[in-house]
């Protein structure tokens, strides 16, 4: 191999391939699984090996080899039989997160063999998208290293027993983590005597370092992801597992020495060692760069985000080149918000509850100041028996017994019975694309079960409400099958997503707006989801729809007591929610002037005004509140105004018209304008069949043949010129005769009146003309509806306007600002994934 610069050897640390030693690695590759650091330099460095294009059949003991995922699928096709799973098709593969350093970068498989278990295969990947496509196998028989004594034939294990010496080199071929993380406890059993205690000591460390990562590896359940990778976050909680470990191989081996005697002596050892370890740490904190003297405050739920301040101060002096400080907390490591001297402010996210250790640095893993405890709590659910209390309770039961009603009882069997279109066919796939990223919480429910962290009614709760959640899915899915654009309504006249809307269930939104399905679907008294949402105060649901496109200027149906309808602004301040009906009343008249704009009927812009830019550390909460006030009232005017001046230059122009109509000149233009349009029309389709028919003679018929037929057409119309003339003349004598007997038998002498001869027609010279309109006067509807518009938006300024006389309703606003903004991101990011992880 050529001794060139390796690629990534700030990661895993080999510079040259000297360094690496890759043939040194192969051989040892027999006896030993290769380290984390030299597995992520051979897939950095790929192209300096051999990936091979085709699968290996039946490799051996200690082969490693290399594929490409996207040129080969099917490298894992060795021939070798795999333990399966329950349905005894797929392999069982477990799968872990390997670290390099203080990330994770490997992504490791392993599967045992069916009929031998200690033969295994581990398969490695990069966590890294541009290069996860390179795969590391690697085929191994463990037995011959497991050090354990109850394992038969091993010849290892006798000989460590025989030669305690012999046990530091094969300690050199262990796992670097466990290499470091014991190698402080092996100097200080070797500092204190050479007893057979401290010989047994090393043996069983032996066989610590040679177990299988599958006994290593801590289960998820018990504390997430591993962290065997890791040096530096918690000595104390490796060497409790350390201890853990110790103890079952002390209880379950059949050795020479007394295992009391040995259970004693290593208990003393751990203690010393967790003394010493405590004393270095204090030690260190001599020479702290920053001392923390408080953190505000002192816990956090685990369930949400929290905003902490840590205040203290700096001990020495600060670093010469630029630096970033970032607080590490528990399993995160945010940056920080200076504040002032001393004080600094930052987010930490939500995290699984108990302690966990705070302190500040420079790299993320290295600390400048005092490890401080930091405790992450639960949220306390109380317990409550069922009293009259409950009726909430109950009410929300019987909504969501009505929404499972409704998407349970849906006729699938109809909709697959029939024929589908291509074209439902090609949507239902769209549709089950774009809601394939959607997270249906499964994991995450098992997860907390298994823990035991919430209580069982809440647990009950969540389940019935995933249930629901991916029933939704289902549901919309069979709509899109079928076509159907219009959702049934329950008995009481409401829809699934007016019983999400009551119910709070924000994560009902973005599948419903994907599915084709209006959000501004109405019930039986013309209320939409927005209008429940605003009833029930559900900020966060008001939000949702709002990202997902649902009008806040819609009206529900007509009642006696409010002819004009009701907006989800009126709804939410009849329900005393202030803020909410002001947020509510500025985007309804931004989405009113909006929809003008597209018609037609307004012409210009808003001057929005938007605070987002502004650092909210240089201002006080009630000049926030204050600013958000100013500028939704500036807002809201502002489209009144125009709202305003667009309904009167309607009326402006309805009324010309009229006074345009009512001239008779302007009236004569009119028609004439008509007429000539008609008549422009006609000839032009005149014009269009004379060319047909043209085209057509000169295309079937020759000269000869035309000439021909005329003369016969005119032949045959004298013919029938002269035969109708002698029917008139046969029958004109018979008419004659009947109309003199008509005359002078019935007229004149039985009638005595004057004949036919004698008639006169008078002509009369009135007109029926029409009686003109009254120029002022416009359709009463019309004036009814503007009359109903203009008073919603006057209610609507007054809503945002009577923010300046409530404090908690400017609360209520800003909240439900921030809340509007953060749905958005969050609807994007859930719509457009690709585009967010790029």
């Amino acid at each position: 191999m050529e001794s060139n610069r390796l690629v990534g050897s700030e990661i895993h640390g080999f510079h040259t391939m000297e360094d690496l030693d890759f043939v040194n690695m192969m051989e040892e590759a027999k006896a030993r699984w290769l380290r984390p650091n030299e597995i992520h330099a051979i897939l950095y460095n790929h192209k300096c090996f051999t990936v091979h294009v085709k699968p290996m059949n039946l490799p051996k003991s200690g082969a490693i080899l290399l594929f490409d995922r996207k040129m080969l699928r099917n490298f894992r096709k060795d021939g070798h039989n795999w333990k399966k799973k329950k349905d005894g098709k797929t392999v069982k593969e477990a799968h872990e997160h390997l670290k390099v350093g203080n990330s994770e970068r490997i992504h490791v498989y392993y599967a045992h063999g069916e009929h031998s278990p200690t033969f295994v295969r581990r398969c490695y990947w990069l966590l890294d998208k541009s290069l996860e496509h390179i795969v590391l196998v690697h085929y191994r028989e463990t037995q011959e290293l497991q050090g354990s004594p109850t394992t038969p034939g091993n010849s290892n294990s006798s000989s460590v027993a025989s030669d305690p010496s012999a046990s530091w080199p094969l300690l050199e071929k262990s796992d670097s983590t466990v290499d470091r993380v014991y190698e402080g406890d092996k100097r200080s059993l070797l500092e204190r005597d050479n007893s057979t205690t401290v010989e047994n000591h090393e043996q069983r460390l032996h066989e610590i370092n040679t177990l299988e990562w599958d006994e290593l590896l801590v289960p998820e359940q018990q504390g997430g992801r591993n962290s065997i990778e890791n040096p530096a976050k918690d000595h104390f909680k490796k060497l409790d597992s350390f201890e853990k470990w110790m103890t079952d191989i002390i209880a379950d081996s059949p050795g020479s020495v007394d295992n009391q005697t040995l259970e004693s002596s290593f208990s003393t050892e751990h203690q010393s060692f967790k003394s010493s370890t405590m004393d270095n740490h204090l030690l260190s904190a001599v020479d702290q760069i920053f001392s923390i003297t408080d953190v505000s405050p002192s816990w956090a739920l685990s369930t949400e985000e929290t905003k902490i301040l840590v205040v203290g101060f700096f001990n020495g002096q600060l670093p010469d080149t630029d630096f970033h400080l970032y607080l590490a907390c528990g399993d995160s490591v945010v940056p920080v918000e200076v504040v002032q001297a001393g004080v600094f402010r930052m987010v930490i996210p939500a995290q699984t509850p108990g302690l966990v250790n705070l302190y500040l640095t420079f790299d993320g893993h290295k600390p400048i100041s005092q490890v401080w405890p930091f405790e992450f709590r639960a949220p306390v659910v109380p317990h409550k028996t069922i009293s009259s209390d409950d009726k909430p309770n109950w009410e929300e039961f019987q909504l969501q017994m009505r929404l499972a009603h409704l998407l349970f009882s849906s006729d699938s069997l109809n909709i697959f019975s029939n024929k589908v279109s291509q074209n439902a066919l090609k949507e239902a796939k769209i549709f089950a694309q774009r809601t394939a990223h959607i997270p249906n919480g499964w994991v995450h429910l098992t997860k907390l079960i298994q823990d035991a962290k919430v209580p069982f009614p809440q647990a009950k709760d969540s389940l019935f409400e995933l249930t629901l959640q991916n029933r939704l899915q289902e549901w919309l899915l069979e709509k899109v099958v079928s076509g159907c654009k219009i959702p049934e309504r329950d008995e009481q006249g409401q829809g699934v997503i007016h019983l999400c809307a009551i119910l709070g269930y924000t994560w009902a939104v973005l599948p419903f707006s994907l599915s084709g399905l209006s959000m501004d679907y109405r019930d039986k008294s013309g209320w939409t989801a927005l209008h429940w949402a605003a009833y029930q105060g559900r900020e966060k649901m008001v939000a949702a729809l709002l990202s997902a496109g649902a009008k806040p200027n819609l009206v529900t149906d007509p009642t006696s007591a409010h002819p004009g309808g009701c907006t989800a602004a009126d709804v939410a301040s009849k329900n005393g929610f202030d803020g909410l009906a002001a947020y509510l009343a500025e985007k309804a008249l931004v989405a009113q002037f909006n929809d003008m704009t597209l018609a037609g009927n307004v012409s210009g812009s808003l001057q929005i005004t938007s605070n987002e830019t502004m650092d909210p550390g240089n201002f006080t909460e009630d000049e926030l509140y204050l600013k958000d006030t100013l500028a939704a009232y500036r807002t809201a005017a502002d489209a009144a105004a125009r709202i305003h001046s667009a309904f009167r230059e309607h009326s402006l122009s309805v009324r010309t018209r009229a006074v345009e109509a009512s001239n008779p000149e302007m009236e004569a233009r009119n028609i004439v304008a008509a007429m000539k349009i008609q008549h422009a029309f006609r000839n032009y389709e005149t014009r269009k069949q004379m060319a047909a028919a043209a085209r057509i003679q000169y295309r079937f018929r020759t000269w000869k043949m035309r000439r021909n037929f005329i003369n016969m057409r005119r032949h045959a119309i004298k013919i029938q010129a002269v035969f109708r003339g002698f029917q008139v003349r046969k029958h004109y004598c018979k008419i004659l005769w009947s109309v003199g007997v008509v005359e002078k038998a019935i007229l004149r002498w039985r009638k005595k009146r004057k004949g036919f001869r004698g008639l006169q027609v008078q002509k009369s010279d009135e007109q029926d003309t029409p009686t003109p309109k009254d120029p002022n006067v416009e359709e009463d509807f019309f004036l009814a509806s503007r009359k109903q518009a203009e008073d919603r938006v006057e209610r609507s300024v007054i809503r945002v306007q009577a923010m300046f006389r409530s404090k908690q309703a400017q609360e209520d606003y800003r909240r439900m600002k921030l809340e509007h903004n953060k749905a958005t991101l969050e609807y994007e990011e859930l719509l457009h994934p690709d585009v967010n992880m790029g």
